[in-house]
């Protein structure tokens, strides 16, 4: 029994309807979402899943072994909201590559331990240390031919071709065929947004197809990986921790994927942000000390990840909410980093800010691999191009956003640069 009256839920329910309404209009979620944190934490709407904003409700659930990411049908994405109808997702099954395994964080347990012990290799200090070299390699050369005193589009030029290179180095993809992945492997995105349709969902199916064509060619020498992602888990293969193929090729999708698009659409919200606060960039040019804190800050303040799904694995209460298992619940992590019980002002943008942590890289069992990576790019996309860039300008006042539920991000962010 929630500790909430019947009244208020009513009020949280009509503010939830009102949010995904808002979203769907392509509206800034932020504000409509705001109201949610006067009532609770989480509320059970009628159409059956858990609807949850509060920080401390999604760091609970992320954290809980009640609590888990495999949905009843991974094939409809978000279980609470679709519009897909019985013929179209037996359409998409039958469309699934059979040597793709499903992704790792949509399952649980001991397999999902097995596999994401392996995936860590990459992630050690001494590896990200020479991704921090790296990174700055990319960050500065991109920086250096970008146009001075002309228009440009920050995402295209900049933002993606960021993690394209460094995530492509990771994972240990051929130089030549980078930007080949990329194009397709943006389409992917797709799967777990409850807005897209029917025709996007298959031509998403069919870059994943395609791009386990590419990865499963890698593996077996065609292509000579040398260093990365693929050659530590062909070497984990040699000394007996054993992946089947299918999940060799789902891990190294999933790194990619994960790793590429986010991080550049966190980029350009972080950038954007930063230009209508013309204070707080200036701060931070003052004092470089602060990148950490502002990277934070961006992440919490507009990340390029909005929401995530679990679903309750047993019987268990949220919030004072009887939740029976095999309920699904949809976080709302644009709403918990901004809920007041946590942050003081949470409607203001402050580089300074020390409270948190952000919800954005999830917590428990399934959280980010690629959470120091993705803040490593971040930290040094701002260093290199304060430093670079003596003054940087937005070209338009309304940059266009992307169509989308689950994720936040400019489909270009045109700016202006100077030298002097």
């Amino acid at each position: 029994m929630s500790t909430v009256g019947d009244r208020e839920l009513n009020g949280a329910v009509g503010i939830v309807h009102t949010s995904i309404e808002a979203v769907n209009d392509g509206a800034n979620p932020y504000q409509t979402l705001a109201p949610l944190h006067d009532y609770g934490e989480a509320v059970i709407m009628p159409e059956g899943y858990l609807a949850v904003w509060g920080h401390q409700a999604c760091m609970d659930i992320m954290r809980s072994s009640a609590w888990g990411r495999h949905l009843p049908d991974s094939s409809i994405r978000a279980a609470w909201q679709h519009d897909l109808t019985a013929e179209q997702a037996e359409l998409l099954r039958q469309e699934e590559p059979p040597h793709i395994a499903p992704w790792l964080q949509t399952f649980d347990g001991p397999e999902h331990a097995r596999q994401r012990s392996l995936v860590s290799k990459p992630f050690t200090p001494r590896r990200l240390q020479v991704m921090r070299q790296r990174t700055t390699e990319v960050v500065g050369r991109l920086a250096a031919a970008a146009p001075r005193g002309v228009p440009f589009d920050f995402m295209s030029t900049i933002a993606f071709p960021i993690p394209n290179q460094v995530v492509g180095e990771l994972v240990g993809l051929p130089l030549q065929d980078r930007d080949w992945f990329a194009e397709r492997a943006v389409l992917l995105l797709a799967e777990r947004d409850p807005r897209s349709s029917f025709d996007q969902l298959r031509r998403s199916t069919r870059a994943i197809r395609e791009l386990g064509d590419y990865i499963r060619g890698l593996l077996r020498g065609e292509t000579c990986p040398t260093e990365g992602l693929a050659s530590d888990l062909l070497e984990a293969e040699e000394t007996g921790a054993r992946l089947t193929e299918p999940e060799l090729l789902s891990l190294m999708l999933l790194m990619y994927v994960a790793g590429h698009g986010t991080t550049a659409h966190s980029m350009g919200n972080g950038l954007y942000v930063l230009l209508q606060h013309p204070d707080q960039l200036a701060a931070l040019r003052a004092d470089r000390g602060l990148t950490r804190s502002a990277v934070e800050e961006i992440l919490r303040w507009d990340s390029g990840v909005t929401s995530v799904d679990y679903s309750a694995v047993e019987d268990t209460d949220i919030d004072g909410i009887r939740v029976p298992a095999g309920t699904p619940a949809h976080l709302f992590l644009s709403a918990a980093n901004r809920d007041p019980r946590v942050y003081t002002d949470p409607g203001s943008f402050d580089i300074r800010r020390t409270e948190g942590p952000t919800v954005v890289f999830g917590a428990g069992p399934h959280f980010c691999l690629g959470a120091a990576l993705a803040r490593l790019e971040l930290e040094i996309a701002l260093d290199v191009l304060l430093a670079g860039f003596a003054s940087i300008e937005l070209a338009t006042s309304t940059p266009p956003r992307g169509d989308s539920f689950n994720y936040r991000y400019f489909t270009q962010l045109p700016i202006v640069v100077s030298d002097n």
